[in-house]
């Protein structure tokens, strides 16, 4: 029977470690923020998310944090989408492009992470083109639900931190999106 952490609330560990060892030894039902770090390429069978999920994690995870290149993302977009009250999101490395284009293109009911707030991008070598796409695609589903609850609420803000790649251009498009989506 799984150790219930009732006092963790932080938590910094690897992909692998957070899928395949938690669940197995561990419930945190007031874990409310994940650093994920050094993913490596390592794939994730969908079961072993979703019990890492059911583990405490789907309904109190607030923050994610990943931190790893070569990531899993298949395996990280399944586990993301299904945390019901994630407000912060922050990525790091070479694998943001592909998570936020997947992040987008998932077949959701009217909603891609539909409580994030924050968006922070560190450490970004790319060009900006999917954080467009990703805020498009989010706004677009957010204003053609009209059923309240499936709704999206606006993303407030985006940080891009050591991205030197981003244009002046794609910046202030990222911000007329958030000031269009909010105002929506």
């Amino acid at each position: 029977k799984p150790l219930k952490l009732l006092k963790l609330k932080r938590l910094a560990t690897t992909w692998k470690s957070l899928i395949h060892w938690f669940p197995n030894n561990f419930e945190a039902p007031h874990l409310s923020s994940i650093v994920i770090t050094n993913s490596w390429g390592i794939q994730c069978p969908r079961q072993n998310i979703e019990a890492c999920l059911n583990a405490g994690l789907i309904n109190s995870v607030k923050e994610v944090s990943i931190r790893s290149t070569a990531a899993d993302v298949e395996g990280i977009c399944h586990f993301l989408s299904r945390l019901t009250r994630l407000n912060y999101l922050e990525l790091w490395g070479d694998a943001v492009d592909e998570i936020l284009s997947r992040l987008a293109d998932r077949p959701q009911p009217g909603r891609i992470l539909g409580l994030l707030q924050q968006l922070s991008i560190c450490s970004y070598e790319g060009s900006g083109d999917s954080i467009v796409g990703f805020l498009n695609r989010r706004g677009a589903l957010r204003s053609n639900v009209r059923n309240v609850y499936l709704a999206s609420i606006p993303l407030q803000n985006v940080y891009l931190a050591d991205s030197p790649k981003v244009k002046d251009a794609t910046w202030s498009q990222i911000r007329r999106l958030l000031a269009q989506f909010r105002c929506e």
